[in-house]
């Protein structure tokens, strides 16, 4: 397998805290792609994603991550679909943050592993069909239940 590595220069719309940081990237990388006719797709199927980011790399004060402030983070996805999600990203604004430079693209070939356990420390995003995100704060696990 091959992906693609690229640092996204992003700034905040709003101060958000530490704890808060994963959910305000991961909703807005989602909106983005959601309003994309091909990449939407990808989020109607039961799968794993295709990418995946890290928290920004500075450090900061009172563990809030401040709006309009340049942070760094490092995005991963597959090369197929790169181009067509670093495009979107670019192209289609979002609520949470706007992003302000991609660079640093480099390119890694991975061999195939053999996976024995998942474990995941970042929190699942859900969109519903009509597009709400059903986020920790709001999550009916009955809901959630019934959708496994």
């Amino acid at each position: 397998m091959r992906y693609c590595e690229a640092n996204l220069n992003i700034s905040l719309k709003n101060d958000t805290y530490v704890k808060n940081i994963v959910q305000v990237l991961s909703s807005g990388i989602n909106e983005c792609l959601l309003n994309n006719k091909d990449l939407s797709n990808m989020h109607k199927r039961n799968e794993f994603k295709p990418y995946s980011f890290s928290f920004p790399d500075e450090k900061i004060e009172n563990n809030i991550y401040e709006k309009n402030i340049s942070y760094n983070i490092r995005f991963r996805v597959i090369e197929d679909i790169f181009c067509d999600i670093i495009n979107c990203l670019e192209e289609r604004p979002n609520n949470f943050f706007v992003l302000n430079e991609v660079t640093r693209i480099r390119f890694v070939d991975q061999d195939n592993i053999i996976i024995n356990n998942l474990v995941s420390l970042s929190p699942s995003v859900v969109t519903q069909s009509n597009g709400k995100q059903i986020t920790l704060d709001n999550m009916d696990l009955n809901f959630v239940k019934r959708a496994i």
